[in-house]
């Protein structure tokens, strides 16, 4: 018997007798059918509406019939008894069957079984068909993330990678458009669309944040389930606000979670099917390509935290080596100076009759302290350099009146004997950091002002709230002979010294100064020319409160 819809069938006929009775059977059986004259209804884009056509017409026009027509699966074709020898013609024709009318018509009672009999044969070969471009497309899929997971193990480039899923997914999935979305940062508030493609045009969707509790993609990120919607107006879950931001239709998507292990990364959306509707088999499809986006982020992760495990140890490798050939030296020097006095020490005491003036032994032991105390200090910085490298500090607003009088109160002698002349602003705008570090980075600056800022001195302190209203400038001025644009380059990098005239110092100082304001969240500067004097400057981020002072200003 026929199954789901009627099937329609064409029944061409010079309307003899029997046709009535046979249509009349047909139809009984659950058929719907169509009566005509002309073979022109039995070719062509006509015929595909109808699941089977049966031909009963005299011999002559059923040899015409046969030598003109083709694609006859689904025909069966009457013949009148005495020309059997159609049967043969009309099978080497490809015609799905044959009934040779014989005169008594027993024929009818075969005729509805000879019809259930072609149009199941039909069904069978519609299946056949259907399950071979069935496993076809599933060839094709898998040979696309045979393709993609190659690439992902050949290539470093996570975004050429992530372009060639984008596409792939398109291909694979018939959809309109594919995009990746992953978690901001750490603490997995906002998912960011990272990934974009699409057939029509690309919306500006790069960039977009959905919080985790927000839209589809929220929903599958929080609860670590795929979904699909088939029509989005009627699913609570979409967040329509985004396409009306990005001028885009979303009819229908679905998404499926990105996971490294058990830990949800990320969500894999694909939106607009063009035909049908996302299926079962849609959802398999798309969990592969969403595996296959987890490894591509992941070894982006790896290969990126190689560089920069690797930039570091460069770094460190490089201020390794200037060590040894800066700091080392300066420590040797002092050594020796050290070993050379006392051994002058060692010699006056051991003769009480030498006559060396007790000024002079005191003068050795005064040298060999000060060379001590130089060598204690390159320690401590170089304490303070790793110790900025390893710890994590919290930030807190700062009292930076009180830290710059406690540096000065650490270089006044300094200051009384070079008769400085000394100006301190009253003002300090608030700002975060950490008050031991910020100590010495005034210090490095103060202290160099005083070594390098020319005769006679005068040191000018200070800070600016910076125009961007997010962090405040901290300065220290002075008038000396300047520094040219070539020596600014290199001013801030570990273990260099400008020239000889400065230097006094172990290449230390201003390197240490730009690890600390750099790990704080600021920046450090100098703005000089020669002759010009210099400013020596850092900058940390305001408060909240003042933040919002200067916007309201």
């Amino acid at each position: 018997m026929p199954h789901d819809a009627l099937p329609r069938i064409l029944y061409l006929s010079d309307n003899n007798p029997e046709t009535e009775h046979l249509v009349i059977q047909l139809e009984q059986a659950g058929y719907q059918v169509d009566i005509t004259e002309t073979h022109r209804s039995a070719n062509g884009t006509t015929k595909e509406l109808y699941e089977l056509v049966i031909i009963d017409q005299p011999t002559v026009k059923l040899e015409k019939f046969l030598a003109t027509s083709e694609n006859l699966s689904a025909t069966i074709i009457m013949i009148e008894q005495g020309h059997e020898h159609l049967a043969v013609k009309a099978m080497k024709s490809g015609v799905g069957d044959y009934l040779v009318k014989d005169p008594a018509g027993a024929y009818q009672e075969l005729f509805p079984l000879l019809v259930e009999k072609v149009l199941a044969h039909k069904r069978l070969l519609a299946n056949q068909q259907a399950m071979y471009n069935a496993a076809q497309e599933r060839n094709n899929v898998l040979t696309l993330l045979n393709e993609i997971s190659n690439e992902i193990s050949s290539t470093l480039d996570t975004n050429e990678v992530l372009e060639r899923l984008m596409s792939a997914t398109l291909t694979v999935m018939g959809a309109q458009g594919c995009s990746i979305w992953l978690w901001e940062d750490e603490q997995k508030e906002n998912l960011v669309c990272r990934a974009l493609a699409d057939q029509v045009v690309s919306p500006p969707l790069l960039g977009v944040k959905v919080r985790y509790d927000q839209g589809v993609v929220g929903w599958v990120a929080e609860n670590n389930r795929s979904a699909i919607v088939q029509q989005t107006a009627e699913d609570v879950r979409f967040l329509a606000e985004i396409d009306v931001k990005i001028n885009f239709q979303t009819q229908s998507l679905m998404a499926m979670p990105i996971r490294i292990g058990d830990e949800v990364i990320g969500v894999l959306e694909i939106v607009n099917k063009l035909e049908g509707e996302f299926n079962s088999d849609d959802v398999s499809v798309a969990r592969a390509l969403a595996a296959s986006a987890a490894t591509a982020i992941e070894n982006a992760r790896l290969v990126g935290a190689l560089r920069s495990r690797t930039a570091a140890l460069e770094e460190h490798n490089a201020e390794l080596d200037a060590f040894a050939h800066t700091v080392a030296h300066d420590i040797q020097n002092m050594l020796a100076r050290i070993v050379g006095f006392a051994e002058l020490l060692k010699m006056d005491l051991s003769s009480p009759d030498s006559g060396v003036p007790f000024e002079e032994m005191s003068k050795s032991a005064a040298y060999i302290s000060n060379n001590s105390r130089k060598m204690s200090k390159v320690v401590d910085a170089l304490l303070l350099l790793a110790a900025v490298r390893q710890t994590e500090v919290k930030l807190e607003p700062l009292s930076m009146g009180k830290i710059v009088d406690e540096v000065l109160e650490r270089v006044s002698d300094t200051i009384q004997e070079k008769e400085t002349s000394l100006t301190v602003t009253k003002e300090w705008p608030t700002a975060y950091g950490y008050a031991p570090w910020v100590e010495e980075v005034w210090y490095n600056y103060i202290n160099n002002a005083l070594k390098y800022g020319g005769d006679p001195l005068k040191i000018t302190i200070g800070a600016t709230k910076m125009i961007n209203g997010t962090e405040v400038q901290f300065w220290v001025k002075d008038q000396g002979p300047g520094i040219s644009p070539e020596q600014q380059k290199v001013l801030f990098a570990p273990f260099t010294q400008l020239s000889t005239k400065r230097k006094k110092g172990h290449g230390l100082g201003l390197s240490i100064v730009e690890r600390i304001i750099k790990k704080m969240g600021g920046h450090v500067g100098v703005e000089s020319a020669v002759g010009e004097g210099s400013k020596f400057y850092f900058t940390l981020p305001v408060t909240i409160q003042d933040k919002d002072l200067l916007l309201n200003q």
